[in-house]
């Protein structure tokens, strides 16, 4: 199995007993680059209200008008 770097953090934070990191923020670095779902609207018909709830985190991140 092979991941991008986000995946690669997401698993790797979400897996340390350690990390404080609420379910939002861990969504915002896994999704914030996965664009064709937060910018251009695509895939919404695959998602449920929690996906729903989780895309309004990753629209609130503002690194894609940063960079």
């Amino acid at each position: 199995m092979v991941f991008n770097c986000a995946e690669y953090l997401y698993r790797v934070l979400r897996n340390h007993k350690k990390c404080s990191l609420p379910e939002e923020a861990l969504a915002i670095i896994r999704l914030h680059s996965f664009y064709p779902w937060h910018m251009s609207g695509d895939y919404m018909h695959l998602c449920d209200d929690h996906d729903l709830e989780l895309l309004k985190w990753v629209k609130e991140f503002k690194y894609a008008e940063q960079v």
